[in-house]
């Protein structure tokens, strides 16, 4: 499944407004995520998406889920929560296996979220190649 493809779907899974989860996940995957360059051209990877960018996208939901309302603060807060502790490795370990995690975000927001396997479960197909008609959990 492609970058935009997946990003829409788990904008509606998560009941998130698509230009701003889109707009954070650019930024995300911008090539130049510190700002270096002057203009960075924002885009999604034309790609397929994997285990890792699945998580990094999750890691997104969950920095926007914590009250961060613009796209930009809402990215840095997603690679701020990828990078705590063991999460990254975590989540992309569930993604792939359709399991549950637990992630670590107390060096952030002084909190744990749990990542239900209702959606690793529908999200380890697509990074497989595989297609799930309807992707709304409940």
């Amino acid at each position: 499944m492609k970058f935009g493809q997946f990003c829409g779907l788990i904008a509606d899974e998560m009941d998130l407004q698509h230009s701003d989860f889109l707009l954070g996940a650019e930024i995300l995957f911008a090539s130049d995520p510190a700002g270096k360059i002057q203009e960075t051209v924002l885009s999604l990877p034309d790609r397929p998406i994997s285990a890792k960018d699945a998580a990094l996208l999750i890691c997104l939901v969950v920095a926007m889920d914590q009250v961060h309302v613009d796209p930009s603060q809402c990215a840095e807060a997603a690679d701020d929560i990828a990078a705590l502790g063991q999460n990254l490795s975590l989540l992309i370990d569930a993604v792939e296996k359709g399991e549950p995690a637990v992630l670590d975000i107390s060096g952030r927001f002084e909190a744990n979220v749990t990542v239900p396997r209702s959606l690793t479960a529908k999200i380890s197909p697509l990074i497989r190649g595989g297609v799930v008609p309807h992707l709304k959990s409940v």
